[in-house]
């Protein structure tokens, strides 16, 4: 609760930062800071009991008495501009007709059976229902449809109602079985405790007077809100974490609803609308923590299980993107580099010889060499026919065939100076190489590859960035909105670097398009 009296400074502290140009955003703090004026630590209802309205779910408050759970019910109410208010206190003994109306004695004498239901719940727009879990199976099972499908069966005829939200308040959560449906109809679920001990002193000093007025959201603010939420999206990486959770209260035996997973995403959307954004972050994924338990004990473990499954989105997905961008940067590296044969004016392949000249003819042909350097010859007719040898120098020439001729030498040198008996080498030329050209298939393929994962990485740095604002503390707690803001903050350094490198490689396949055929 806060008091009227505290200090701008911690005013400051315990009032998120307002993005510029976002009316949502600016209502909603309005409204929650008109909603809490007088009380002490009540913000994180205060706004779970906005979000509910504005979602059109319920909330379920649970604690001991005098915890100022009515209080924050009755100031919903104007918050809500335009709607009736509801409330009754429920026990055992309260009857159908203190909650739903009395029967009509007019429709009794046509025999029908109708309720007068105006100025009773099917009327309201905001309720109160106190103690919810004391009341009987008739007025429980009532609840179940109107508060689901927002429709009373009064006699024979289903009626539509305006019904927006309750708030249901309990000293303690369903005991019985039979209670769970119901309890499952509450998507937030709230343990509201006696202030702190820091703020005891200031408790005994706050005035009773309640507030005179509260600034509230319009019907237009609310089914604006409801629009723009209908257009966001539930970014990738908040289906990770919805996902990661589920698998871990499913191995700890803890069921989850699927009506209640379709509705906790649904206000992931909304809160991202609030704030103006067209996509659901991961600083929204905060919420669950209070739209998933049953109990006290599970709070704690699925806010545990929801730090490790954000952590582990904040090291594994830019780990992957990292990865994705490695890839492509060797994929677009080779093409880069990637060399072909170059073609002269007749389409023939081009080389070039020892001395740098551009020809067609791919071997260049030279006198041979043994590996001492010795030049090579080929036989005479006779010796080539005798010996499987194909290549002489002239010391084996003579002494294999010239020794026994007249005038030996003399003809062995007129052998070894006819060109046609050198024996010769044929080596493959340097090709002449160009950069290689691409199709634009190939380039618009790669050029799609890069810019998906460039708007991943920058879809995830938008997500990343809505964590490290204060406005994660609202939903986590400060201890734990300290860890992931060390950890949102190195992710968003490692994907800055990944998006710049990624930019950098679409100038790069841009650049190839020069070669395009």
């Amino acid at each position: 609760m806060t008091s009227a009296t505290e200090s701008r400074e911690e005013a400051s502290v315990r009032a998120p930062s307002v993005r510029a140009g976002s009316h949502f955003l600016t209502q909603v703090d309005r409204s929650c800071a008109a909603m809490t004026v007088g009380l002490l630590e009540r913000d994180l209802p205060a706004r779970l009991l906005i979000m509910a309205a504005l979602a059109g779910e319920h909330v379920l408050l649970v604690g001991p008495p005098g915890t100022a759970k009515s209080e924050l019910a009755r100031r919903l109410r104007s918050t809500v501009v335009g709607g009736r208010y509801f409330e009754r206190l429920l026990t055992k003994f309260t009857v159908p007709e203190e909650i739903f109306g009395p029967l009509s004695i007019r429709s009794l004498e046509r025999d029908e059976y109708r309720r007068l239901t105006d100025g009773y719940l099917p009327s309201a727009s905001v309720a109160f229902l106190d103690e919810i879990f004391n009341a009987n199976s008739a007025i429980l099972n009532a609840l179940l449809t109107l508060l689901n499908e927002r429709e009373f069966d009064n006699g024979t005829v289903r009626e539509q109602t305006a019904l927006a939200t309750v708030v249901a308040a309990s000293n303690t959560f369903a005991q019985s079985p039979e209670l769970a449906a119901l309890q499952d109809r509450f998507l937030f679920r709230f343990h509201v405790e006696p202030v702190s001990e820091q703020a005891f002193e200031r408790l005994l000093e706050l005035p009773s007077t309640p507030p005179e007025a509260l600034s509230g959201l319009s019907t237009a603010d609310v089914d604006a809100v409801r629009r723009a939420a209908e257009s966001t999206s539930l970014g990738a990486a908040a289906r990770h974490v919805l996902a990661a959770v589920r698998r871990e209260l499913a191995a700890g035996d803890i069921y989850i609803s699927d009506r209640r997973w379709q509705k906790t995403a649904k206000v992931l959307r909304l809160a991202a609308a609030i704030e103006g954004r067209t996509e659901a972050s991961l600083s929204d994924c905060a919420i669950i923590i209070h739209c998933l338990w049953n109990c006290v004990e599970q709070k704690a473990l699925i806010e545990r299980t929801l730090r490790t499954a954000v952590s582990s989105v904040l090291v594994e997905e830019p780990r992957r993107l990292e990865g994705v961008s490695a890839a492509l940067h060797r994929e677009v590296q080779r093409d880069f580099e990637r060399r072909e044969h170059k073609l002269g004016e007749e389409g023939l392949p081009l080389f070039e010889d020892q001395g740098g000249k551009v020809v067609t003819e791919p071997y260049e042909c030279e006198h041979a060499k043994n590996v001492d350097g010795e030049l090579l010859f080929h036989a005479p007719p006779g010796l080539a026919a005798a010996s499987h040898k194909k290549a002489y120098t002239l010391p084996e020439l003579w002494e294999a065939s010239f020794r026994q001729r007249p005038n030996g030498m003399a003809v062995l040198k007129a052998w070894a100076g006819n060109p046609t008996n050198h024996f010769r080498s044929r080596e493959l030329r340097k090709r002449v190489e160009q950069p290689s050209n691409f199709s634009s298939e190939h380039l618009d393929g790669r050029l799609r590859q890069v810019r998906d994962a460039l708007a991943d990485v920058q879809s995830y740095r938008q997500a990343l960035a809505g964590m490290r604002t204060e406005r994660k503390s609202l939903w986590l707690g400060n201890a734990a909105g300290s860890d992931l803001l060390a950890d949102a903050t190195a992710a968003h350094a490692r994907l800055e670097e990944v998006e710049a490198r990624l930019e950098a490689l679409v100038q790069v396949v841009e650049s190839l398009r020069v070669r395009v055929r």
